[in-house]
Order: structure tokens, then C-alpha cells, then sequence
């Protein structure tokens, strides 16, 4: 069929051009009147205006550059098949519904609320966008250099792939499946909840409670600005630069940062062995600073007092120095390995320690009991004994009174927190922060051994009996002390 063009008109009335077909339209207005090109087919404008409502129903294979579409012209394009548009103004709403190959470049839609419905194979290049409800259950989606300013985007789309976008959107993403963001600016709280197979790439995201309730949500290269609460009840492949401000509750996977501020893990709602958290340093030292956080958890929680404390001095007093540090050093490692279960989030093993505590201590008191009641009885010539006797036995028996405390370990994880140190650390990061914390243990343990030390360079022989039964007396009270803070009284 010849195809026929039209220029200059001014066209009114319902219908204006109702079925029509090969038409070149050319600085034409529709004017009043609804559905101008309804049922029509093959048709390209240029430089026109639309009026009226529903300029495009049931139409296929429509060409429009430089058109306009007012305000009055809303549901304007409505199961249309083949449309492209470019370098084009749509100012009304509720455009593009159940509509299938859709080409928007260079578009600019000011009052997008509740455009693009139900669409099918759509491109959008360089489309700016201000509405709600923008895009909802559409699918085969490919969008670049995109600009929206609306909350709900995206519910329910499938398959859709996004480059360059800049969006400020509120509940963006919602119940969308097989989703790839790249490059992207979002900013909007509860991001792509209840979403399957999302991937952002090389993006930067600002949400509150952000990311949550996604199965297989992929972030590779990502930053997360003033997001809270973050990833809960999703299983995450995450790789982010920079800090993440919190995260809740992830459902399994593994994430990476340089930091997590705050870590809320909930036994009771998810399994904290089926996540991985991995955090960084971002600056060149930090290998230093987890290693001095460490140090400085070990001399805030590692005070010498106790059974322990009073064994150490005990044994500086009689043996010396060396049988002082050797004390020291059983219950330094003692505490190293509560602090390596909550550094590298072992919660299995933490939570059959703690569960059993109560026979854990039980024996832990007994020790302590036995040893001070030996302690006490001992007699003078049995004191009289080379220095460091039985160095293994003396490391050993502290080490013993010390790791039958299973409680340290949530005195340990207590620390981590306030030090901004997450469990799950990295093999390398974790050793790190439990080589701190022995050195800050062994820090108290050498200046108690080196103070006892110096006032035992003035003793007077007959002193040592004395002492023992002093001592033997505190851990044997110890002892006690330990069996009744132990049974369920």
C-alpha cells in the first residue's frame, strides 16, 4: 500500500484517524477528541502533538520523533505493539500499558506515575522519569543512562538490565526477579525487598533496611552510604567498599567490607554459621590498628585477679620470676582461645562451651580447690625447690583454671562489638586481633610477676611457709567460690 502523509493538520474528534495505516504524520496536532490512531498500524510522526486521551490503542509498528504528549493525552499508548519514540516530552501519565516492543530514547516523562505496565521487551536510552508505581510487572527490560524520581519502580519486573542509572526511589525493586544493576546511583529505603536474583555491579546504594528478604542477592564492587540494618533474611554474595553502617540478620552467604559498625545476629531467627562476614582495612596499617585493638582488649579484660592472679603471685614469690610468667602464660592462652571463638565466629563450639558451663566450672573449682588445700599443707622443705620447677605443670594448671571459664566468651564478643570488630573475621585478621589480645593478657601477667619479683628480693627465708598458707587459703576460697557460683542454688 502507498503510503500517504499528512502535514499541518489540526485533527478533532473522536477516532480523527481511526485504523488508519502507512501514514507519514508531519507538525500535525490531535486535538480534542479520544483514540485519534486507535487500530492503526505503520505509522510514523514527526513533530506532533497529542491532546487527548488515548492517542495509541491496539496500534502496531508507530515511529514518533520530536512529538509531544500533554498532560490530557494520559493512557496514551495502551496494548500497542512495536513503538518507538525518541527526543520526545510525555507529560501525561499512565503511558505504555501491556504494551510489547518499546523503544523510549532521549525521553523526557515528567508525570511517569503508573507508566509502563505489563510491558514486554522494552529499551529505554536516556529516559528521565518523575512518578510512582514507574514500570511495574514488566519484563525483558534493558535501561541506559536512566533518571528516575519516584518510590515503588520496578515492583515486580522480570528480567530487565540497568547501566547509568541515577534513581531516588523508595521501595525500588520489590518482588522483581532476575534483575542486573551496573553502575548506578539508587538512593531509597527498603531496596529491593522480596526480590530473586539480584545483581548490583559497580554501584552505590543509600537505604535504610536495605536489601533484605533477597534470594541471591549479588553486589560486586558496590558501595553502601548511610544503610542501615542491611541484608536481612537474604542469602548475599556481597562485596563492598568501604563500611557498611549496620547489618541484621543475613539469611547465608558471605560478605565483604572494610568494616561493619554494627553486627545484630539473632540465634533465634537465623544461623550465624550459614554467613560468612569477611571485613577489610581500608587504609594501609590496618593489620596494625586490629593488632592494637587487640592489645588494648587484652589489658581492659585481662586484669590479674583471681584464682589465677593469686597462683601467679604465689609462685613469682616462691620460684621466681620465670615460675610467674609461666602462670601468666597458661591462663594468656586460655583466654586467646575464647577470643579466637568469638574472633572467628565458631558459635558451634561457643554455644556447646556455654551450654555445659556448669560442669565446665565445676571442674575448673575443683582444680582451683585441690591446688590451694596442697598449697596450704605444703611443707617448708618441699618449698625448697630449684626455680621454675615443673614449668610445664605450672603452665598447665593455670591454663587449665583458665579455660574453664567458658564465660569469657561473651566477655570477648562484648569487646569485639565495642571495638567494631565483627566475628567471622578473615584467618588473617583474626589472628591478628588474638595475638593482640595475648599480648595485652601477658602485658598485666609480666608487671605482676616483676613487682612481686622486687619485693621478693627482700623476703626473709622463713617467709615462704607463710605465703603458701596465705595463698592456699585465697584459691582454696576461690574454689569454693567457684562451686557455688556454679551449682543452680
Amino acid at each position: 500500500m502507498k503510503t500517504r502523509e499528512i502535514r499541518q493538520e489540526y485533527l478533532t474528534g473522536e477516532r480523527a484517524l481511526f485504523q488508519g495505516a502507512d501514514l507519514k504524520i508531519y507538525d500535525s496536532i490531535f486535538a480534542d477528541g479520544e483514540s485519534p490512531l486507535k487500530e492503526s498500524h505503520d505509522i510514523e510522526l514527526e513533530n506532533c502533538m497529542f491532546k487527548w486521551k488515548y492517542p495509541f490503542w491496539y496500534a502496531k509498528n508507530i515511529t514518533a520523533r520530536n512529538c509531544t504528549w500533554f498532560e490530557m493525552a494520559r493512557a496514551g499508548v495502551w496494548y500497542t505493539d512495536h513503538i518507538t519514540v525518541e527526543d520526545a516530552v510525555i507529560e501525561a501519565p499512565k503511558n505504555f500499558r501491556r504494551c510489547r516492543g518499546v523503544n523510549l530514547k532521549n525521553v523526557n516523562l515528567p508525570n511517569a506515575a503508573e507508566t509502563l505496565w505489563n510491558c514486554e521487551d522494552v529499551e529505554l536510552d536516556h529516559v528521565t522519569a518523575k512518578g510512582d508505581y514507574f514500570a511495574m510487572n514488566s519484563r525483558n527490560m534493558v535501561l541506559r543512562g536512566f533518571q528516575l524520581v519516584g518510590n515503588y519502580s520496578f515492583d515486580g519486573v522480570k528480567n530487565m538490565e540497568i547501566h547509568n542509572a541515577h534513581m531516588l526511589s523508595k521501595d525500588a525493586f520489590w518482588n522483581t526477579e532476575n534483575v542486573t544493576v551496573y553502575d548506578s546511583f539508587i538512593s531509597g529505603e527498603y531496596l529491593g525487598w522480596n526480590a530473586k536474583n539480584l545483581t548490583l555491579i559497580n554501584c552505590t546504594i543509600e537505604s535504610l533496611q536495605g536489601m533484605c528478604y533477597i534470594d541471591n542477592l549479588v553486589m560486586k564492587n558496590c558501595k553502601l552510604i548511610n544503610t542501615t540494618l542491611a541484608f536481612e533474611y537474604s542469602t548475599v554474595d556481597a562485596e563492598i567498599t568501604g563500611k557498611i553502617d549496620s547489618v541484621m540478620n543475613p539469611s547465608g552467604g558471605v560478605i565483604r567490607a572494610d568494616r561493619i559498625d554494627e553486627l545484630i545476629i539473632e540465634k533465634d531467627k537465623v544461623d550465624p554459621e550459614k554467613t560468612r562476614i569477611i571485613c577489610r582495612r581500608e587504609l594501609k596499617g590496618g593489620g596494625m590498628s586490629l593488632l592494637l585493638k587487640g592489645i588494648l582488649i587484652g589489658l581492659l579484660f585481662g586484669v590479674p585477679v583471681g584464682a589465677v592472679g593469686a597462683m601467679t603471685v604465689q609462685r613469682t614469690w616462691e620460684h621466681g620470676i620465670k615460675a610467674g610468667l609461666l602462670t601468666g602464660m597458661g591462663s594468656s592462652v586460655a583466654d586467646c582461645i575464647y577470643a579466637g571463638i568469638g574472633a572467628f565466629g565458631l558459635t558451634i563450639v561457643s554455644d556447646f562451651l556455654l551450654e555445659h558451663q556448669m560442669v565446665i566450672h565445676l571442674v575448673g573449682g575443683a582444680i582451683v580447690l585441690y591446688l590451694g588445700i596442697r598449697l596450704f599443707f605444703r611443707k617448708r622443705e618441699e618449698a625448697e625447690v630449684p626455680e621454675v620447677s615443673g614449668g610445664w605443670r605450672m603452665f598447665l594448671t593455670s591454663f587449665a583454671v583458665g579455660i574453664t571459664n567458658p564465660a569469657a566468651i561473651l566477655t570477648f564478643l562484648f569487646a569485639f562489638s565495642w571495638f567494631g570488630i565483627a566475628g567471622g573475621s578473615t584467618k588473617g585478621n583474626g589472628w591478628l586481633v588474638v595475638l593482640g589480645v595475648f599480648l595485652g593478657t601477658y602485658l598485666w601477667w609480666g608487671g605482676l610477676t616483676a613487682a612481686v619479683s622486687l619485693a621478693r628480693k627482700k623476703k626473709r627465708k622463713n617467709s615462704f611457709q607463710r605465703v603458701n598458707r596465705i595463698f592456699g587459703a585465697v584459691l582454696s576460697l576461690f574454689g569454693v567460690l567457684v562451686f557455688i557460683k556454679a551449682l543452680p542454688i
